[in-house]
């Protein structure tokens, strides 16, 4: 069998990668589509330090310069505000979060309410580890997060076709959860870093390492205390 030349072989890799990728599109292509629309405005957000919320208006806002997309999601999150609290006020009630976290967190939408941003922020994330800890882990403790145990349950559960709707929104909330919410700072670069974002670290906020005091800081905790709950909710409903 005659050996194939260089340009053959590329050509033959060129029909793999096609096939493959036509394989992927008739298994997700309609996850796909699904996400394809408001993929760049919620690229946008995230750029500007803003996780995204589904009562937060998306129209225009990845085509504005991207100097002022910080500003026009300023309005946006403050005109969405009443309902990001009202939704995380309706989830503690109907996914019965244990009195532990759910207390805790109902004060920490009074105190974004009461503009106390700084308070707001630094109660939400011990919350989310005691929802964690009793709902999936029957009350257990220890000195780690156990936030980290629910990122490597929807590691192992979460796919394009059973993202909970809107799809962009829970892939990039995941995204956050994987590689932004509960990694260390440990590195001055990793340091700069969380200092820059919007979107408070967990260990940086414990840990009083950073100050996060601004509305966009404590209006990203409550949208991320939603989704941990609902995803709480998503692997109890999905057990091994």
């Amino acid at each position: 069998m005659s050996k194939l030349s260089p340009l053959e072989e590329f050509f033959l890799a060129l029909r793999v990668i096609g096939e493959r990728f036509t394989r992927f599109l008739d298994e997700h292509g309609e996850a796909i589509l699904e996400m394809a629309g408001p993929f760049f405005a919620v690229e946008a957000l995230d750029q500007a330090g803003w996780l995204p919320h589904p009562a937060v208006s998306l129209p225009g806002i990845e085509s504005v310069a991207n100097g002022d997309v910080a500003a026009l999601a300023d309005i946006r999150y403050r005109e969405a505000t009443a309902t990001i609290e009202d939704d995380l006020l309706s989830l503690l009630s109907a996914a019965q979060v244990p009195a532990l976290a759910r207390n805790p967190l109902e004060d920490a939408i009074s105190a974004h309410r009461a503009q106390h941003y700084r308070a707001c922020t630094r109660l939400v994330f011990p919350a989310l580890e005691s929802l964690v800890r009793v709902a999936l882990l029957g009350n257990r403790w220890g000195n780690q997060t156990h936030l980290r145990h629910l990122r490597g349950l929807l590691s192992s559960k979460l796919s394009l076709e059973n993202l909970p709707a809107p799809k962009v929104h829970s892939f990039k909330l995941y995204s956050k959860l994987e590689a932004h919410f509960f990694d260390p700072v440990s590195s001055p670069e990793a340091y700069d870093r969380f200092l820059a974002s919007g979107v408070p670290n967990r260990h940086a906020c414990v840990h009083g390492i950073i100050d996060y005091s601004s509305f966009q800081h404590s209006i990203n905790s409550l949208i991320l205390a939603s989704y941990v709950i609902r995803m709480v909710a998503f692997v109890k409903a999905n057990p091994a």
